[in-house]
């Protein structure tokens, strides 16, 4: 897996990207992965006017879009078929506290050689610790990649986002039809996925799968994710957070 410099830097030229929809099927059995403290602090969170609140006041208070201080991924858990191995996932918490970045090495697909429909597939689980006293939601996920297809081939992503406890978010799909060969960037608003628990341990579910598609167009190759800069697919999931 890319060290925690090469990854953040990825992460870093990534962020500020955007556009379109996403589902998913189950993954094989969950291989752990001990991350640690791969995730970085964000920057704190900066004050608010709120006025004459009061001790015992329950309401909750909306803040920036920064992550607070401590929040950080202390475990991800994989399975399916584009990431087996764990260490072709990387998960970390943008420099600015934003959002969060995942990174899939292994969710690449070609043709030839045959069948020409193929599938690839990651169940991602990230655990966050999140400080007492705050709370937040998945509002946009935005995925990217590179794909070269020639005219008949297609390409299709599907991606659900969901909390542990929380009832599975809705499938969400998009298609690209060749001929295409360039980055592609989908962005999913799934602003009413839930919220995490009030401070804590909160885990998210990430499940992906990516299908390409040849039939129509045998004779000519195709790629997805397999010839970018640096031959992965990346998710950017922008947070928000509130008091709770």
């Amino acid at each position: 897996m890319r060290s925690a410099v090469l990854a953040l830097g990825a992460a870093v030229a990534f962020f500020g990207c955007g556009e379109a929809p996403l589902g998913t099927e189950q993954g094989n059995p969950a291989t752990d992965l001990q991350t640690g403290q791969l995730g970085t602090e964000g920057n704190p969170a900066t004050d608010l006017q709120t006025g004459q609140l009061g001790a015992a006041a329950s309401a909750i208070v909306p803040v920036p879009d920064d992550a607070p201080p401590g929040v950080s991924i202390q475990k991800v858990t994989t399975g399916g078929s584009g990431c087996v191995d764990p260490d072709t996932l990387a998960v970390m918490i943008a420099p600015d506290g934003s959002s969060f970045l995942v990174i899939f090495d292994e969710m690449l697909l070609d043709y030839p050689p045959a069948p020409p429909v193929k599938h690839v597939n990651c169940v991602a689980t990230v655990k966050l610790q999140v400080p007492e006293g705050w709370r937040f939601s998945v509002a946009t996920v935005t995925t990217r990649g590179y794909a070269y297809l020639s005219s008949g081939q297609s390409a299709r992503l599907a991606s659900k986002y969901f909390f542990s406890g929380s009832p599975p978010g809705g499938m969400r799909f998009s298609t690209l039809t060749g001929p295409h060969d360039d980055d592609y960037t989908f962005t999913d608003d799934i602003a009413s996925g839930g919220w995490s628990k009030c401070g804590g341990a909160s885990i998210f579910h990430i499940h992906t799968t990516l299908t390409l598609d040849a039939v129509k167009n045998r004779d000519d190759a195709a790629y997805l994710n397999a010839q970018t800069v640096d031959g992965a697919l990346k998710k950017t999931l922008y947070w928000q957070w509130e008091r709770c």
